[in-house]
């Protein structure tokens, strides 16, 4: 159906573009007052969690629920994640020209002020990210021609997906309408069930992220159709379903195929290390949700990119040298060793939640040095290990 009048209402994430005019000291200012609030709403939650009822199916989807919430609260409370855009490096200048600028300010940060602005570094706007976003946005516009067909979102453990779900959903929690009377939630998160044994548990969760609760005596067909008003109600535009790969049997997955098509209004997102063999053989599947954006991991120059990004950021005075390949140590040509790029890809394989856990621990080690040095790296990776 053709819908000329829809109008969204889903908010679509806000970024901080880097520039030279970033007011740093503001910033640090509302990441500082950031961090008091999300300690105090991290204490209520776990509060939350500890009280519900671990006996049953319900009780553990909302724990499940609190602690997707508690893991990104700091992307709900910190200031709107940093973005580097490709017009936007070429518009302003180079990468050493943009962190000179940061220089005088970085020299005027104490030790407190450097680890607080080490927040920046949990959620960066990448590429990746960006495209995430506008696919969201090119999709919900197609809705004004009466198409709503999904995409999936695919890369290995670590790579971001959930971060990026998250994020979107901290952007539209639940809220009520202007008379007080109707609850509206313009996006929902689910984490598709592991098990299969229950084929009413899906599209219970599905009623149950959107705030109604239908009873497990109720047949399946009536919690789908409950699903499909709950989701009217709430205005609900886009269901981000992780971890697709759970939907592993055929009646489960025919079962979602029916459930997406009472949802006919809503954009359906599935994120998972691999949303081929989910889709493999389904023709319905594959056309519903046969585009994918896939996280490929950091290596080469891809990986160069992200470090000479995240060295813009560090609040240091003297250069680190992350996206060097080989450093020179000498006169002659060949007097070169290994690079912190070279050892960074090595050690983390291009997974992009353990190049920034390294950086992040790397930097608070660095902080005496001003800069991030190969010994440091090498020390921080190695104690990371034996910790674990």
């Amino acid at each position: 159906m053709i819908v000329p009048d829809f109008k969204s209402e889903l908010v679509i994430p806000s970024t901080t573009l880097l520039s030279p005019g970033l007011d740093l000291m503001q910033r640090l200012s509302e990441i500082r007052s950031a961090t008091i609030q999300l300690a105090i709403e991290d204490a209520r939650l776990e509060r939350v969690q500890l009280s519900l009822d671990t006996s049953t199916l319900y009780g553990n989807f909302q724990i499940n629920q609190l602690q997707h919430l508690r893991d990104s609260l700091s992307l709900k409370l910190l200031p709107p994640p940093i973005e580097l855009t490709a017009k936007n490096l070429e518009s302003e200048m180079a990468y050493n020209d943009l962190r000179c600028a940061f220089l005088p300010r970085y020299a005027s940060f104490s030790r407190e002020d450097k680890i607080f602005w080490l927040n920046n570094l949990l959620f960066l706007v990448t590429s990746d990210v960006r495209e995430f976003l506008n696919l969201i946005s090119n999709r919900l516009h197609d809705a004004e021609v009466g198409q709503r067909v999904g995409f999936s979102l695919v890369g290995t453990s670590g790579m971001g997906k959930s971060s990026m779900l998250y994020w979107v959903l901290c952007n539209n929690l639940a809220r009520e309408d202007e008379t007080k009377t109707r609850r509206l939630q313009n996006a929902a998160f689910v984490e598709t069930p592991s098990s299969n044994r229950s084929e009413k548990f899906l599209p219970m969760a599905l009623c149950w992220s959107v705030g109604s609760y239908p009873s497990q005596r109720w047949l399946e067909g009536q919690i789908i159709s409950e699903a499909r008003r709950a989701f009217a109600f709430a205005h609900t535009e886009l269901l981000m379903l992780d971890e697709i790969v759970n939907v592993r049997t055929e009646i489960i997955r025919r079962l979602f195929i029916e459930i997406c098509n009472q949802l006919r209004n809503t954009l359906i997102v599935c994120s998972g290390a691999s949303t081929t063999v989910w889709a493999e053989g389904d023709v319905e599947v594959k056309g519903r949700w046969g585009e994918a954006l896939h996280l490929e991991k950091y290596t080469g120059a891809r990986l160069r990119a992200l470090l000479s990004f995240v060295e813009i950021l560090l609040p240091f005075t003297q250069p680190s040298y992350l996206a060097l390949d080989q450093i020179k140590i000498g006169t002659k040509k060949t007097d070169v060793v290994d690079g912190p790029a070279i050892y960074i890809e090595k050690w983390t394989g291009g997974v992009l939640r353990e190049i920034m856990r390294l950086i992040i621990a790397a930097s608070k080690n660095g902080i005496q040095d001003e800069r991030i040095t190969m010994e440091n790296l090498q020390s921080t990776w190695k104690s990371m290990h034996r910790r674990e």
